[in-house]
């Protein structure tokens, strides 16, 4: 792997550990223009998928200008590819809403490495050795600890304090203020949290596999990063046939596709009209697409460049340090009992992803 690879990776890892930080900011707004920080995830995840497949297939003339012999390929597994993409947004926004920017990736990190193994080992055949005892510790250790890691973190009580003077001033009933900070229901959302992260981790790693399993429409094996643009095409294709169906579905049952008029704050001049919510979920869809996208393709320009498929994976996983500093920065992780807990786990994580890939694709 060249210097250049090696930067691309980097970057890779950088913009995925960003990639969803535009949710929080999404829901963020919405508590602030609206008295709930429920947003629209269905429309969001239409804009989303459009960003990405977008920022995937500017990635043709890139390779049509490096390698012109690949250039304008497609494979047909860009459609499963695109289809496992989009399943795995589905869990992550559920995910990144219950647990956070902060934990959602390491979440996701630890349940991608033993579902990529267990793919490795049923379907592709190709593990060296079994699981070593050493790296399947390191995996639990780190998950552990992840977990303990919201259990240490404080409870926000400045902001809860604001939430039940607001709710006073607006003679809201206390059952229905939000009480997702309260200890009591913090373990439900903890474990929907846990089980989109497994979601997220299961289809998220169908796509190496399929990435793995792609050839071109003349019988060769694509390139990495040949392949990101079919695989933009495939997730555009998917977006526009699923997207407009769940919207329909939702209005045919009578579900509200956003907060309404009056779940905003009455009074108040921040209060938003509907096309401004329309907006923000554009505005942010498109940037948390658009960002997840250049880091997909940047990792898949980092394998063309001579890098393992082990060092890549495990320097992609490197998302979860980012996400932990960006859940730092918002808040979610707080006390140095926490910070101290996720450093520890994020490392026993990494040292379970590098274990993973030397046993599952050694060099």
């Amino acid at each position: 792997m060249d210097t250049i690879g090696l930067v691309a990776l980097i970057f890779a890892a950088l913009f995925n550990g960003t990639a969803f930080v535009p949710v929080k900011l999404c829901a963020k707004w919405h508590r602030k223009h609206c008295d709930s920080d429920t947003y629209d995830m269905v429309v969001f995840q239409g804009w989303w998928g459009l960003a990405a497949a977008v920022a995937m297939m500017l990635t043709a003339p890139i390779e049509c200008a490096i390698q012109p012999s690949q250039c304008l390929r497609f494979s047909y597994y860009a459609f499963l590819t695109g289809a496992s993409i989009f399943t795995a947004t589905v869990a992550v926004l559920i995910s990144v809403h219950h647990l956070g920017v902060g934990l959602e990736p390491s979440v996701v990190a630890a349940f991608y490495v033993v579902c990529g193994f267990v793919e490795d080992l049923l379907l592709l055949h190709n593990i060296a050795e079994p699981l070593s005892a050493c790296a399947l510790g390191l995996l639990l250790l780190g998950a552990a600890g992840v977990v303990a890691c919201r259990k240490l973190s404080p409870a926000p009580a400045a902001k809860d304090a604001q939430l039940l003077s607001s709710a006073m001033e607006h003679d809201t009933p206390m059952s229905e203020c939000r009480t997702h900070h309260a200890p009591s229901a913090a373990p439900t959302r903890l474990v929907t949290g846990l089980v989109a992260g497994f979601a997220t981790g299961l289809f998220g790693s169908m796509v190496p596999f399929t990435s793995e399993k792609a050839v071109g429409t003349d019988g060769d094996p694509m390139p990495p990063f040949a392949y990101a643009a079919p695989v933009g095409v495939g997730l555009v294709a998917v977006n526009f046939v699923v997207t407009p169906l769940r919207i329909a579905i939702r209005r045919w049952s009578g579900a509200a596709v956003m907060p309404t008029q009056e779940d905003c704050a009455e009074g108040s001049s921040a209060k938003s009209s509907a096309q401004q919510r329309a907006t923000s979920l554009a505005l942010y869809g498109t940037a948390s697409g658009l960002i997840w996208g250049a880091g997909a393709a940047l990792l898949n320009f980092g394998l063309d460049r001579g890098a393992e498929l082990s060092t890549a994976n495990a320097m992609y996983q490197c998302a979860l340090l980012v996400g932990g500093l960006w859940g730092i920065f918002f808040g979610e992780i707080r006390g140095w009992r926490a910070i101290v807990c996720f450093l520890v786990s994020a490392a026993a994580l990494l040292g379970a992803v590098v274990l993973m890939g030397l046993y599952v694709h050694p060099s």
